[in-house]
């Protein structure tokens, strides 16, 4: 029963992808990062826009504080919700513990050899550097990085 509620949602989002294909760019293999947060759930709808139909997509959450799940119960249950949202779409959540933030998601880009890295953008200064470093660190390579504002997240449903 599990399994035919993921592929009805799958195919819900293909279909979707399908209309909006010949607006945006797509690639082969995209990354898209996420916090724990479940609103997060838009980014990866909208990262699904930017992957070609025969294309993967992985979803990575990188957080820089130990996790413990049993003491804060819901960020255990926003990454459940990331998981089952990244499975639905046919997607890999990945969850790494690191003290360097953009540097991890660098890294993660290069060895897993996507060709864009999808991130979600906000008004905090925290975000912007975020967003500049990871240019630095991809500057000599072909990943492109596609900065997701809340409108355009928000108009992937």
């Amino acid at each position: 029963m599990a399994e035919s509620a993921i592929l009805s949602g799958k195919e819900q989002v293909i279909s979707f992808r399908c209309q909006r294909e010949n607006a945006l760019d797509t690639f082969s293999s995209v990354l898209v990062c996420v916090t724990q947060q479940k609103d997060c759930e838009r980014l990866i709808r909208a990262a699904l826009c930017h992957t070609a139909e025969d294309g993967t997509l992985q979803v990575l959450h990188v957080s820089s504080r130990p996790f413990n799940f049993f003491e804060n119960i819901r960020e255990g249950e926003a990454i459940e919700y990331l998981f089952v949202t990244a499975k639905s779409v046919g997607a890999e959540l990945t969850v790494i513990n690191a003290d360097q933030i953009p540097e991890t998601v660098a890294q993660f880009a290069e060895h897993w050899q996507v060709d864009c890295v999808c991130i979600g953008t906000s008004r905090t200064d925290g975000n912007r550097m975020f967003a500049a470093r990871l240019h630095e660190l991809l500057r000599n390579s072909e990943i492109q990085i596609i900065v997701l504002t809340p409108e355009e997240a928000g108009t992937c449903f």
